[in-house]
């Protein structure tokens, strides 16, 4: 039991934090795929603790990183796709009992306690938001442009990554 009790503590620590802004591992991060020379398809997926807004956030913030590194100012989002794959977890039922008997040549006395724990259901819901762009050195004005630096800039200081 013991044992339970601290691979559960250790699973709850390194758990329960939102997917990190970075490159993406077992827990999630962003992703990126080149397509042609100014195209670029992003996607960044999230864990059971971030939010759809957040995976959103991060998918552009990549999306403008990737502008500023291959050397163009603005991006467009040609095509935009935001899901979430949704299980539950349901956690294991233990019972334990405890009884007393007790008793002298009168009589005998018996009493006893049973304790239930678990068995919650869980509902995970893991974001992903996914971007294909095409990257700009001058803004057109037929579509909605996103002016890379602004954006790093505006998503770094809402997320607080300096």
């Amino acid at each position: 039991m013991k044992k339970f009790i601290i691979v559960l503590i250790v699973c709850l620590i390194n758990f329960s934090c939102s997917t990190k802004y970075q490159a993406r591992m077992w827990k999630g991060g962003y992703e990126s795929t080149q397509l042609g020379e100014d195209i670029y398809r992003v996607a960044f997926i999230g864990n059971g603790y971030t939010s759809s807004t957040k995976a959103q956030d991060y998918c552009l913030l990549r999306c403008a990183e990737l502008t500023i590194q291959n050397g163009y100012k603005y991006f467009v989002i040609i095509n935009e796709d935001n899901y979430s794959s949704n299980s539950t977890y349901r956690t294991p039922v233990t019972t334990n009992s405890n009884y007393n008997i007790s008793g002298n040549y009168t009589g005998y006395n018996v009493s006893g306690t049973t304790y239930s724990y678990g068995g919650q259901t869980y509902n995970i819901s893991k974001p992903t938001s996914k971007n294909t762009i095409l990257m700009l050195k001058e803004k057109d004005s037929n579509n909605i442009v996103y002016e890379a630096s602004f954006l790093i800039n505006s998503l770094r200081s809402k997320y607080k990554m300096y």
